[in-house]
């Protein structure tokens, strides 16, 4: 069974350090795409071919602290913070 790129359980790329805020990569592997999470799920914000798109069209606010390449991003994912993964786990 797949979820679909709204779902909670959808992997994302990066993770904002407040939990609201996410990138994940298109289910065909196409775009990056950031997400605000509004209740229930996760709402798409823009699409982008390019990860530096991401910055340039919002900025640092949301998406402050975004590492400059999606590998980057993996490698931090790959040593999450417990206190962030709680939050976003929602417990």
């Amino acid at each position: 069974m797949t979820v679909g790129e709204s779902h909670s359980d959808y992997p994302a790329i990066w993770v904002s350090p407040c939990g609201k805020y996410r990138i994940i990569r298109c289910i065909d592997d196409i775009q990056f795409i950031p997400q605000v999470y509004q209740s229930p799920s996760w709402r798409s914000l823009s699409f982008h071919v390019e990860w530096a798109s991401i910055r340039f069209r919002w900025g640092e606010g949301c998406f402050g602290g975004l590492p400059d390449t999606p590998e980057e991003a993996l490698q931090q994912r790959m040593e999450p913070d417990l206190d962030v993964l709680a939050m976003v786990l929602g417990k």
